[in-house]
């Protein structure tokens, strides 16, 4: 009977190993999905601001942020977003089997970039701004 009762607890223990380290947890993934999109979007209309800026000012060879013009910054946008943010590259961690423990890792990394996309955001609405006035 000890014997039963050792063998159901190390059933158990297993099960609930599996459930809690191994078990890809749906909502967390879901949560980091919904991040990966805003990011997408936020950078997609900051370089549509920027480019419409650029198109509409003929200012693509402008000093923009620190001392970096226009067109340079577009550019490094652009490949970053290619890098990190592509629809490719949600779509393989939308398809992956990810632990929770790396999911909370990538959800870290992605609310600090949503916070750098919204500092950017923020101060090229202030210079967009500061200079249509």
């Amino acid at each position: 009977m000890e014997i039963a009762i050792g063998v159901l607890g190390l059933i158990i223990a297993w099960f609930t190993y599996q459930k809690t380290f191994l078990a890809e947890p749906k909502d967390e993934k879901d949560n980091l999905l919904a991040n990966i999109k805003a990011n997408q979007n936020l950078s997609r209309e900051i370089l549509a601001k920027l480019t419409e800026f650029g198109n509409k000012h003929n200012a693509f060879d402008e000093i923009m942020f620190c001392k970096v013009p226009l067109r340079k910054y577009i550019d490094t946008m652009r490949i970053e977003h290619s890098k990190n943010l592509s629809d490719e590259m949600y779509d393989k961690v939308k398809n992956s089997k990810l632990t929770k423990p790396l999911i909370e890792s990538m959800t870290k990394s992605i609310i600090a970039q949503q916070e750098d996309l919204i500092k950017v955001q923020t101060a090229i609405k202030l210079y967009l701004e500061d200079t249509n006035n």
